[in-house]
């Protein structure tokens, strides 16, 4: 089969950037209706945001509903729900779903956003399927505002949304008007005029055209190393963490690892001294240095790694590729609710096998959240950059 890719253009404005489902205004964000035309086919579904080089990423997700008629949806409930990405700050997200043909003729909508309403920017939504070269992307219009009385006849709030028809006459003239949105595409001439932006609101077709070419060459490529843990190992992290926290209620006290000594002997590795030890002055838990701590940031982003005094760019650097990829950092905690709540942290790490007794693998640590700290207070070592934030140090 050869996959075939269908694009359509669109901008989070004013009155189509409602942010993600946990704001009530997401029903304004722009929606699509997918209709699949062959059973069990699999789709990959791409929201790709136009950004200048060097400028700060929107953080963008899409979502797949089930629709009941081909409208825009303004409610919805876990039923409905097909798939959903994470929201990150990146180029693109991508969801790649096998879907039936519904009863009915019923469609499939997509919604994408960013992550709170009124970030504005433009975007390039499409599908691509090489079981189902005839599926399409349709753009659901938003409702035009009422008519007042006092609205002269041309008034913009009159303007409605519209689908523009035009279309590139051939597939470099596609390929060039991609170059120039900031798209990965084909070597074109930089004497292409930029295409005129679309009204806010508004969507314009592509026609379909063979998805080729190599992956962006700056985007970190992720490997899956072993399958995780199985449901045996988490049940047993999980009775592990029972325990302790049993013990930290019967104590009243925050967890403490007791294979790890918060003093200078962590941080001299057994020698007799190390110049950065004079550094720390202090071991202190992230709610002692700041009243808004947390792990994260937010939902959705991920700052870089500050590296401290100690000679581990190799860590740091490990840490702010992972951190690139959301959904990998949270899986290297099982836990982070009750058991941050008493300095308890289940973190899970690939462990490279030494060929002979032990085997490669995921292992879980339990570790504690007592820090080392300079004469300021804060992580004397390897840190976020904002102060409230703790997932590096911990």
């Amino acid at each position: 089969h050869r996959l075939r890719t269908m694009e359509l253009l669109g901008e989070w404005s004013e009155g189509t950037s409602g942010g993600c489902p946990k704001h009530s205004s997401w029903a304004i964000n722009p929606q699509f209706i997918l209709s699949p035309t062959v059973e069990n086919a699999s789709y990959t579904i791409t929201l790709r945001q136009h950004a200048e080089r060097g400028s700060t990423l929107l953080p963008i997700g899409l979502w797949l509903m089930r629709a009941d008629a081909a409208a825009r949806k303004v409610e919805f409930t876990s039923k409905d729900m097909v798939c959903k990405s994470k929201f990150k700050q990146s180029i693109k997200q991508t969801l790649t779903v096998p879907l039936q043909m519904r009863d009915g003729g019923l469609p499939y909508v997509v919604c994408c956003s960013t992550f709170d309403p009124n970030m504005f920017g433009r975007f390039t939504l499409s599908v691509s399927s090489a079981e189902d070269p005839a599926v399409r992307l349709i753009p659901l219009q938003p409702t035009p505002a009422p008519l007042r009385s006092d609205d002269p006849p041309n008034s913009k709030l009159h303007a409605m949304p519209h689908i523009q028809n035009a279309v590139p006459a051939d597939l470099s003239a596609i390929s060039a008007s991609a170059q120039q949105l900031g798209q990965a595409g084909a070597n074109v001439s930089k004497d292409v005029p930029k295409p005129k932006p679309p009204p806010p609101g508004s969507f314009q077709f592509s026609p379909f055209s063979d998805a080729g070419g190599a992956a962006p060459a700056n985007e970190p490529v992720y490997r899956d190393a072993g399958g995780g843990l199985s449901s045996e190992q988490l049940a047993e992290v999980r009775a592990a963490m029972r325990s302790a926290l049993e013990a930290c209620a019967q104590t009243g006290g925050m967890f403490e690892d007791s294979s790890f000594k918060a003093d200078s002997r962590a941080l001299t590795g057994g020698r007799e001294s190390w110049h950065g030890s004079a550094r720390v002055t202090s071991w202190r838990r992230p709610h002692e240095i700041s009243t808004a701590a947390r792990l994260f940031k937010n939902d959705w982003e991920v700052e870089g790694v500050c590296r401290g005094l100690l000679h581990n760019g190799w860590l740091s650097s490990a840490l702010n590729v992972v951190a690139g990829e959301r959904s990998l950092l949270e899986a290297l905690f099982i836990d982070m609710d009750v058991g941050a709540q008493h300095g308890l942290y289940a973190v899970r790490l690939f462990v490279p096998g030494d060929g002979d007794d032990t085997a490669a693998g995921w292992r879980v640590f339990f570790v504690d959240d007592r820090l080392p700290c300079g004469a300021d207070g804060s992580p004397a070592f390897a840190r976020c950059p904002s102060d409230d934030i703790f997932w590096v140090p911990v």
